[in-house]
């Protein structure tokens, strides 16, 4: 215990406190819409491959809507 500082154990505390409020504070951000639906990145359930998706369909509506 001697061996310890207490500025070693703060990370430690600091990452404990984030990952029990992570889920609080998600949620929260979650149900007032805080994060915009085009928000892809550091998001659960979400990749590369959503943003792309989206921009070819926008492409196609686009197109398909001049269209005489």
């Amino acid at each position: 215990p001697n061996a310890f500082r207490p500025v070693s154990l703060l990370s430690t505390l600091s990452r404990l406190t984030e990952l029990c409020l992570l889920p609080y504070i998600t949620t929260a951000m979650d149900e007032v819409q805080m994060i915009r639906p085009w928000q892809y990145s550091f998001r659960p359930n979400r990749s590369t491959i959503h943003p792309v998706m989206g921009m070819l369909n926008h492409l196609r509506t686009e197109r398909f809507s001049r269209m005489p």
